[in-house]
Formats: C-alpha cells, structure tokens, sequence
C-alpha cells in the first residue's frame, strides 16, 4: 500500500511535467524476433501498469524486428 501511493505520487510528479508541455512520458519495447538468447512470444501489461501509465500521461510504442531480414521496424501500437 505504502508502495503504491509512492508510485502514485511520482506519477503525478511527471504529469505536470508532461501537462506542463516541456517533456513526454512513454514506454518503449523494442523486441527482436530472432534473437537466441530470447524465447518470448509475447508481451503485456498489467491493469496497474497501465494505470500508471494512464496517470502520467505516457504514451506505448513497440517495435519489433528481424535480424536476419536487417533492421527494419513496425511500429505496432503508440
């Protein structure tokens, strides 16, 4: 409990930074397909993730890539 008012309150700490219009707020994840020291098939949020989100005023980008095709991104959400 005493965690999350903490994260609460940074998170409004950086909304009115972001409200105030000199900076952004976001989350990248940039994933690539290929890699052998990775297995993962996939990626979420959890709700208080994407609360917190939310409560910043951040923004979602992902990019994914295959290395073997050089690099070239999709842009899959934001």
């Amino acid at each position: 409990m005493r965690r999350s008012r903490s994260y609460r309150a940074r998170a409004d700490r950086v909304r009115a930074l972001v409200d105030g219009g000199d900076v952004e707020a976001g989350l990248m994840l940039v994933r690539w397909f290929d890699d052998p020291d990775s297995n993962a098939l996939g990626w979420w949020l959890i709700r208080e993730q994407i609360q917190l989100l939310a409560r910043m005023g951040a923004t979602v980008e992902s990019d994914e890539y295959a290395a073997t095709q050089g690099v070239t991104g999709t842009h899959t959400s934001g």
